[in-house]
């Protein structure tokens, strides 16, 4: 299994004499491909962890490739500064055949502020509407999102305090 021989099967007539019968063998191959999708595809580094690794780049199109890849478990993961991607990443099974892994990719931007007043420290900080998250402000009293495109409510807690907005 995961071999292929040279040649496929040989003859041997064996006539008052022992016979040789040779035959090379190469491991098999496959290729894992996909497509980023979205403004993130065009050079976002594509990293294969598993059975092997290795990293690649996607083309202008967010086409990728890994060639030469033998049978076994691996998990394809996209990355570029700046973008999201969905999903984050795919586990893909190379059973004697290619594979494919395709994603999509959304542009990520920042909420960020800093809460005034002694109460910032250690506030806890709810994000709500197209994804939620939960943080807490920094000694400074900063904190900050990443987020997509998207409408969001921001509302700090702490008790004992009370925050002017109570929402943003």
């Amino acid at each position: 299994s995961g071999y292929a021989f040279t040649p496929a099967s040989l003859a041997v007539t064996v006539s008052g004499a022992n016979q040789a019968g040779n035959f090379s063998s190469v491991a098999l191959t496959y290729t894992i491909t996909g497509t980023i999708s979205g403004a993130g595809g065009n050079g976002a580094t594509v990293k294969l962890s598993g059975a092997a690794t290795a990293t690649t780049t996607a083309n202008a199109s967010g086409a990728y490739t890994f060639t030469g890849v033998a049978g076994g478990s691996y998990v394809v993961t996209p990355s570029k500064t700046g973008y999201l991607y969905t999903p984050a990443s795919q586990a893909v099974t190379i059973n004697g055949a290619n594979a494919t892994a395709n994603f999509a990719s959304a542009q990520t931007f920042t909420i960020s502020c800093t809460i005034s007043g002694a109460g910032g420290n250690g506030a806890t900080v709810n994000l709500t509407g197209a994804s939620s998250a939960t943080t807490t402000a920094n000694a400074s009293c900063f904190y900050t999102f990443t987020v997509v495109n998207g409408s969001y409510t921001v509302t700090p807690a702490k008790t004992g305090y009370a925050f002017t907005p109570a929402s943003q």
